[in-house]
């Protein structure tokens, strides 16, 4: 299978899931040809208007992410176009493309709530869940001596600020913009990583199974229904609380109890390892793209 595959892989190289999911497919023997449409935004229209797709012959088109990829681009491809809109795009930003799923053959959104409001709006019967998985091979279980108790990593905004606030009797590391080799090294540093949602509704963030995939003890708000679908059971792969006096008992009992911590963060890790990475999650994809391309 020929797959032109638009994403962000050389701007996001190399912790994109991109990255992963290209290589992967690669490796199973498809002709994978990547652009990456945020270098290339500038020029995309003389690009395809001088034949690039031509050029390409691809059996079907993999889009991710997309933000801003012109819609006249999209209704001028021949081959069949798949989308994948990776990016949690209901919660503060508007992305045209899910306004148009008919311009695809199927669409992949981050969550149900996604989904929900694709359907509501479009009445569109082309769009399923393909939540998200973690690259093994960036993030794994490896010994550093612990160096803090608690880590939180990602964006900071007034609602978790005024959470970690409220945590000075712990000793809470906190990191915004930290990414590669020493994000990995921080977590395998830390006894416990703290998973708060940016805003009230419930999430399934990539935290989470970073957390669990490098073999770290994960206390999180209560996850969205996609924690479910994967198979995730609080108490028995990460810890969950619902309100502030939850959350320091739960981080008191497994800073004192290390026996229940490494329990707890031996199961998350088996787990999310078999069955989480992004090389499980092209399982799902290649059976799909093949399905659309007409090519087995």
């Amino acid at each position: 299978m020929r797959i032109l595959y638009i994403n962000c892989s050389e701007t996001n190289f190399p912790w994109g899931a991109e990255c992963a999911v290209g290589q992967e497919l690669a490796q199973r023997g498809h002709d994978v040809v990547d652009l990456d449409y945020r270098r290339e935004r500038p020029r995309l229209y003389r690009l395809f208007a001088d034949g690039f797709e031509k050029r390409v012959l691809p059996d079907v088109i993999f889009l991710q992410r997309g933000e801003q990829f012109p819609v006249e681009i999209i209704e001028s491809f021949r081959a069949p176009t798949v989308y994948w809109a990776t990016e949690v795009w209901w919660k503060e930003q508007h992305n045209l493309l899910l306004e148009r799923p008919e311009l695809f053959q199927h669409v992949w959104v981050h969550d149900r709530v996604m989904k929900r409001l694709m359907m509501e709006r479009t009445g569109a019967a082309n769009v399923s869940v393909l939540f998200n998985g973690y690259d093994q091979r960036l993030f794994y279980p490896a010994y550093q001596e612990c160096q803090h108790d608690i880590l939180f990593y990602g964006a900071l905004n007034q609602r978790r600020m005024g959470i970690l606030r409220r945590l000075g009797d712990f000793d809470v590391r906190i990191l915004t913009n930290c990414y590669g080799d020493k994000l990995r090294q921080e977590i395998q540093r830390s006894k416990i990583v703290l998973n708060l949602h940016f805003g009230e509704a419930r999430d399934f963030e990539s935290r989470v199974l970073e957390t669990l995939g490098t073999g770290a003890c994960l206390v999180t708000e209560t996850l969205a229904d996609e924690a479910l679908d994967a198979g995730l059971v609080a108490g028995a792969h990460y810890v969950e609380f619902q309100r502030f006096e939850e959350l320091t008992e739960r981080l008191r009992q497994l800073l004192e109890d290390s026996e229940l911590r490494l329990s707890i963060t031996g199961c998350g890790h088996r787990k999310v390892a078999s069955n989480h990475t992004w090389a499980a999650r092209c399982n799902v994809i290649e059976e799909k793209l093949m399905e659309i391309s007409n090519v087995h």
